[in-house]
């Protein structure tokens, strides 16, 4: 998840529940995008917000800084 957010400069990734639809917003000046064919990679990101995203009405987000905190825990967990 991270790997894909950087290598395509994703600054937020929201699942809008309500309408089934993927928003990655970028950063820099590159338009947003709204998917709604959610298979493939984008079904494993779909199943990662649902998880893991917070929960703002009936959207789930995450951000970039979201992502980074999550890899900093993940990384103290496996060293300990």
């Amino acid at each position: 998840m991270r790997n894909y957010c950087k290598n395509n400069e994703v600054k937020n990734l929201t699942y809008d529940e309500e309408n089934d639809k993927l928003i990655i917003e970028y950063k820099k000046d590159k338009p947003a995008k709204e998917l709604t064919d959610l298979s493939g990679e984008l079904a494993e990101i779909k199943k990662y917000l649902l998880k893991n995203g917070k929960l703002k009405g009936k959207k789930r987000s995450l951000s970039e800084e979201d992502l980074r905190e999550k890899d900093q825990t993940t990384q103290s967990q496996k060293t300990n």
